[in-house]
């Protein structure tokens, strides 16, 4: 019997062996950042297949890991250092790990708990200073582009900036003026918020990255509300991006009355704007000139009713848009506005004024009747903060994430209880995923 045992076991050990595999990653972009409050190094080695994550704990007094020195898991914080199969979204977690770097390169060996072994390599490029080829992006005059004065919060500004041809530019800078020149040193360093993508589908989000390999130059000029800028984005092929931007605050030039009749409500729709605001009630409002689209937020004043006073402000309460009938893409987004929806009986109102980017001031006076659509119903997670303690309740069971504003996971973990608490570093924005739902949070 003890032979049969010790059979069955060298064959499970074979098959595990069997499936493991050794997988060569060779990294196309790295992210560095320093972290005061846990005098932290973090490391994201990434490709358009994997990325892994690496947060180093540096010596006392150091803001920098050592030029050269292995560091293995020992080292690190193994909350924030894991790794993810970007097409499946599946998280690796490492059974073990080790850094090196020299110079600007890096070299890394995660063993992962899906018992492969990834060997990760980023080789430091040069910066290009001389263009082979150069591309002329106009992002001029659309009503789509957006400015953003950051400095008072988080010491920065944003522009993105859309192409007729397809092309999306979103930089964030690090600055405390708004106009200025700026350099790659000046950019903020999470690649989400710095991406330049050519053939860009609004429908799906997604298009071409043009990985930056150099900014001959980055000028702004004027305030976030009357704005132009001037980037010359070099990428690793060595094509420089020639890219003119301006954004102007809307006012308000032309009137526009939106009525309908027609209603539809659904609920959970997992809606996403900008892979951070997350919808639950979504009303749609048919009309011959289009459809009105409201996306209430799980974090907004209406997590009780989907029916109250809606102030638009950036997504944070609330989002809507106007659809264009016939190809169904967003025709307009607002840039302020109050709507005020309202239930007599089945009947459903959706009524206010709201200046839309595109110099339209829209009013509304719509109705709709929700006798054959069952009410609206909160989602059955409730995700609130007390001071810096995220509170999750109703999630007994099911496993939750956290992931702060960077997209750092801070926390993967089971529910065991229906009243769950996670307490968190600093004051900030957070998202709570939870069995395919998303809840902003926002800690101060």
């Amino acid at each position: 019997m003890k032979k049969v045992f010790t059979l069955i076991a060298a064959l499970v050990l074979f098959a595990s062996a069997a499936f493991a595999a050794t997988i060569d990653v060779a990294a196309t972009r790295v992210q560095t950042e320093f972290y005061d409050e846990d005098n932290d190094f973090f490391i994201i080695l990434k490709n358009s297949a994997y990325e892994f994550r690496f947060d180093i704990v540096c010596a006392q007094g150091s803001q920098d890991i050592v030029d050269g020195q292995t560091y293995t898991f020992d080292d690190m914080l193994a909350d924030y250092s894991w790794g993810q199969v970007l097409a499946t979204e599946a998280y690796i977690e490492y059974e073990s790990a080790s850094l090196t770097r020299v110079g600007d390169s890096y070299t890394a060996t995660v063993v992962g708990n899906d018992g492969n072994t990834y060997n990760i390599t980023y080789t430091y490029t040069p910066p290009i200073t001389d263009p082979t080829d150069t591309v002329t992006v106009d992002m001029t005059s659309n009503y789509s582009n957006r400015a953003y004065d950051l400095i008072a919060t988080a010491g920065a500004i944003q522009l993105i900036g859309y192409s007729n041809d397809g092309y999306l530019m979103n930089v964030v800078f690090y600055t405390n003026t708004f106009a200025g020149s700026y350099t790659l040193e000046d950019r903020y360093q999470d690649d989400k918020y710095f991406v330049l993508v050519s053939n860009y589908d609004p429908t799906t989000g997604k298009g071409t990255e043009i990985l930056c390999n150099n900014l001959l130059e980055a000028t702004v000029t004027g305030t976030a509300a009357n704005c132009t800028a001037h980037i010359k984005w070099v990428a690793d092929d060595g094509t420089m991006y020639d890219i003119s931007f301006d954004y102007v605050e809307p006012t308000p030039q032309t009137q526009e009355t939106f009525t309908a009749t027609d209603l539809v409500i659904s609920q959970n729709s997992n809606y996403e704007l900008y892979q951070m605001f997350y919808g639950v009630y979504v009303y749609d409002f048919q009309a011959s000139n289009g459809s009105l689209i409201l996306y209430g937020n799980t974090y907004s004043e209406l997590d009780d009713s989907p029916y109250g006073e809606w102030t638009y402000d950036e997504g944070y309460t609330l989002d809507f848009n106007l659809y264009d009938a016939e190809t169904g893409m967003a025709d307009a987004a607002p840039f302020n506005g109050e709507l005020t929806i309202a239930k007599n009986g089945t009947t459903v109102s959706v009524t206010g004024t709201s200046l839309f980017y595109g110099n339209v001031q829209w009013t509304f006076n719509v109705t709709g009747d929700a006798s054959a659509v069952e009410d609206v119903e909160a989602s059955e997670y409730n995700v609130y903060n007390e001071g810096r303690t995220i509170v999750l309740n109703g999630a007994e069971g099911q496993n939750a994430a956290i992931y702060d504003i960077a997209g750092r996971m801070i926390s993967n973990t089971m529910v065991n209880s229906d009243n769950a608490r996670f307490e968190v570093a600093a004051a900030g924005v957070y998202v709570v995923r939870v069995n395919g739902q998303s809840f902003r949070v926002v800690v101060k």
